[in-house]
């Protein structure tokens, strides 16, 4: 909430119009993300069968349909119509 509060009066600084500004609710969350900046997309060596798309840092949701058939394709067809090489797990 400090970091909340810190922003609201950054806002309120920026565009004193505003004022007040209350914070009525907050909610707070983790954003994975990768240390390339890049999601995995891979179905991983040491537990075969679990597929895993994750690390979006926040796109996932605008990229989820898309993925969301890439992955459909590895589990189903054992492969993706896209070259994922860069995305796989065992980069890292």
């Amino acid at each position: 909430m400090e970091g909340l509060a810190k922003a609201v009066a950054a806002y309120a600084g920026e565009y004193p119009s505003a004022r007040p500004l209350k914070i009525k609710r907050a909610w707070a969350g983790y954003i994975d993300y990768m240390p390339d900046e890049l999601p995995v997309i891979d179905e991983l060596e040491k537990v075969p069968g679990l597929f895993v798309a994750a690390g979006f840092h926040g796109n996932g949701f605008g990229m989820g349909p898309g993925v969301g058939k890439v992955l459909a394709d590895l589990i189903v067809k054992g492969k993706s119509d896209h070259d994922l090489t860069a995305l796989k797990a065992r980069r890292f």
